[in-house]
């Protein structure tokens, strides 16, 4: 037999839970280990001083006890129900949403401003295109305000912009390459 398997069942050989077979084969073990002989009267030790402890009797009957318990809940889901308000809420949240309101309030106000960049469908659209100041050969792509993305326009009169390129969109020619010509440029710089 192994040591672990019979040191681990020797609580159930004292009490008598185990079959008869198993029982012998425990006896006979622990008279021939040492170890486990020494675990087996360390434990018999032990169970026979809890089996001289005084039983100790509740002071009160399980009803008083009941009552008591009872009591106690009423009152500490009475205060409960007080603190809820306050807790389920903290600071910080109400803080956070007082704030998105204001942002959202603040945004609204700023785009009810601006009546002049509304689109209509007799105005002429802006470009897209703009040339810098720095470097008048260079063209930078503008953003569309926030008025053009949210165009009032009915969908039955669709507002079509266009950007709109300059004449000298191409600085080497002054008119747009064919595509011969870009062929013939690209297939024998190549070889």
């Amino acid at each position: 037999m192994n040591c672990r398997y019979v040191q681990s069942r020797l609580s159930a050989y004292l009490d008598m839970e185990l079959t008869g077979h198993e029982h012998q084969l425990i006896r006979s073990h622990i008279e021939n280990c040492i170890e486990c002989s020494t675990e087996f009267e360390r434990l018999r030790r032990t169970k026979h001083l809890l089996r001289q402890l005084p039983v100790v009797q509740p002071s009160q009957g399980p009803e008083a006890v009941l009552v008591r318990l009872r009591a106690q809940r009423a009152t500490v889901s009475q205060n409960a129900v007080i603190r809820v308000g306050w807790r389920s809420v903290r600071w910080w949240q109400m803080a956070v949403g007082a704030a998105a309101i204001g942002v959202f309030l603040w945004w609204n106000s700023t785009v009810a401003e601006t009546p002049s960049d509304v689109t209509f469908a007799s105005s002429t659209p802006k470009p897209l295109l703009f040339r810098s100041s720095s470097e008048p050969s260079l063209f930078r792509m503008r953003s569309p305000l926030p008025s053009e993305m949210l165009n009032p326009v009915p969908f039955n009169q669709p507002v079509f912009s266009t950007p709109i390129l300059p004449t000298n969109y191409y600085p080497a020619h002054n008119s747009v390459p064919s595509f011969e010509g870009l062929y013939h440029t690209f297939y024998f710089q190549s070889r």
